[in-house]
């Protein structure tokens, strides 16, 4: 296409600031074919990321049925959310209905409400010296709020005996056949003896360990 434009000396222009729209892959087999709401779906998440929801015309409708019922073979799921951020709360709202999801918004602490009485006064201690891992700085509030929204949520966890449940929080990109991945990767864990399955945050290698 390039070549056909020199020939025709028909300018080309590249625009990488703007998403105009999304192409799915092209339905060649019969396989294909099964696959293709797997790629709608992932397409929409992706869209997600950076811009609003696709539009659904309304004469296609009667063909959107998303049922949201799925518990991902585990007791609960839970969403942390804070209140000064509702535009997250929405989207994730968004893309757990898009995959037919079920789970539970959960009130999440601020770290700009907490202060060095405030951390205090639940009994937080700082580990001396410790910096983290990534930045080489000491921790934050905002941090700090994030490990106690999680601490909250595995208190409730053993407060209703729950045996298995999935912490996400509102920011969170799902991968691309998220959930047959995850119902994959459970039967795994359910295989071996392990208590904590971490989903994924930062990439860690050989040199990046904590001190």
């Amino acid at each position: 296409m390039p070549n056909q434009q020199k020939l025709n000396r028909i300018d080309l222009y590249v625009n990488n600031k703007e998403i105009w729209g999304y192409i799915p892959p092209p339905i060649e087999t019969i396989s294909a074919f099964k696959s293709i709401d797997q790629d709608i779906i992932d397409l929409e998440l992706e869209s997600l990321v950076e811009g609003p929801e696709f539009p659904i015309s309304s004469s296609l409708m009667s063909f959107v049925n998303r049922e949201m019922s799925d518990d991902l073979n585990v007791d609960d799921i839970y969403v942390i959310n804070l209140i000064r951020r509702p535009e997250r709360l929405k989207r994730m709202l968004k893309c757990l209905e898009i995959m037919g999801i079920k789970a539970k918004v959960w009130k999440g602490i601020d770290g700009k409400e907490l202060n060095d009485k405030t951390i205090e006064s639940k009994g937080i201690k700082v580990i001396e010296g410790y910096l983290d891992p990534f930045h080489k700085r000491p921790i934050t509030f905002g941090e700090i709020g994030c490990f106690l929204s999680h601490y909250t949520i595995w208190e409730d966890i053993i407060t209703r005996n729950l045996s298995k449940a999935i912490v996400l929080e509102d920011d969170v990109r799902f991968e691309r056949n998220f959930k047959n991945r995850w119902k994959k990767a459970l039967q795994m864990f359910d295989s071996k003896s392990y208590d904590f399955l971490y989903l994924g945050r930062k990439h860690r290698t050989h040199r990046m360990k904590a001190k």
